[in-house]
Formats: structure tokens, sequence, C-alpha cells
């Protein structure tokens, strides 16, 4: 099986997002700062995870409805059904939680 390494994210990028979600910034400006310094979606979940302390559940939802990511919005569900859909013709099933 392959795994996938994630690049280490810039401790400086970091700091800038523990100063902002420390000094009470709206989450949608955290998140567009993200964008604007280049990290992409999992990395921006990632650290409002971690800083924002916020759950992972959350931190999607925060990222991905977001309008920074407002541009990626359509392609990321379409990925998504298609998935759910290649799941089901393997025959995997969903469980509710």
């Amino acid at each position: 099986m392959k795994t996938l390494t994630l690049k280490p994210i810039d401790p400086k990028l970091e700091d800038e997002v523990i100063r902002m979600v420390n000094s009470g910034a709206p989450l949608e400006q955290v998140v567009h700062s993200m964008r604007m310094f280049g990290l992409n979606k999992i990395e921006s979940m990632k650290l409002l995870r971690d800083h924002a302390h916020i759950s992972l559940t959350d931190a999607k939802s925060v990222v991905h409805l977001s309008r920074a990511w407002q541009d990626r919005l359509e392609s990321d569900n379409l990925l998504h059904d298609r998935a759910i859909q290649a799941a089901e013709e393997l025959g995997f099933t969903q469980e509710l939680q």
C-alpha cells in the first residue's frame, strides 16, 4: 500500500495562524489567510483542529464551506459523490453513526 507524506507546515505560517486564533479573529478570516499563505484544505483543517480547539468534523465544515474555498465547493462535492458511488459499486455500504 502506498502512503502519502505531507510536507511539514512552515512554522512561521503556523505561528501566524496561532496568533490570529488567539487574537479572536473570526474563523472565516483565519481560513482566508491560510489559503492566501498557500496552505491547502487539509493543512488548514489540521491547523484549525490543533489551534482553534475544534473537532476535526467542525474544522472540515469550516474550511469546506468557507468563502475562501467557495471556488472548489462544487468540484469537491462532485468528487465526494463519485467516491461514494464507486464504493457502493464495489459493495461497500454506508453506516450511520
